[in-house]
């Protein structure tokens, strides 16, 4: 009588255990899904150089991986008004990845250049529906 004590709670203990590993699982998938797409806002167009776009849009919008091979400067100026492509575009902001700073405490910064168009023009967050010109 008493292996079969043993035997149910172990089973109860088991079945408690997976239940509990399953509701992390969907937790963490929610909340890694929300973050993705919250920091994914105000981009509908990443214009970049020969790559994979997986590549192309984790290193630009996430700073992740290895920057792909930049776009010649005169193909930028194309977005621009007066450009070619400037009657399709709202705004136009180039981006270059850089090395990587380590500051006195150990950080490690990633260097990214642009230009202040990219918090100007493009908003975050819960004002991510804020128009362009705003």
């Amino acid at each position: 009588m008493q292996q079969r004590g043993l035997a149910s709670a172990l089973t109860a203990l088991s079945m408690a255990l997976g239940v509990a590993v399953m509701i992390a699982v969907i937790v963490v998938y929610g909340v890694a899904v929300r973050q993705f797409e919250q920091n994914a806002q105000g981009y509908h167009l990443i214009v970049g150089g020969k790559g994979g776009s997986l590549q192309l849009v984790l290193s630009t919008v996430y700073h992740i991986g290895q920057p792909l091979y930049p776009i010649p400067y005169s193909y930028y100026q194309k977005f621009l008004p007066g450009g070619e492509f400037a009657e399709v575009t709202e705004a136009a902001i180039p981006q270059c990845l850089g090395d990587s700073y380590q500051s006195p405490d150990g950080s490690i910064f990633r260097i990214v250049a642009t230009t202040p168009d990219l918090l100007e023009k493009i908003h975050y967050g819960t004002n991510a529906d804020r128009s362009l010109n705003s």
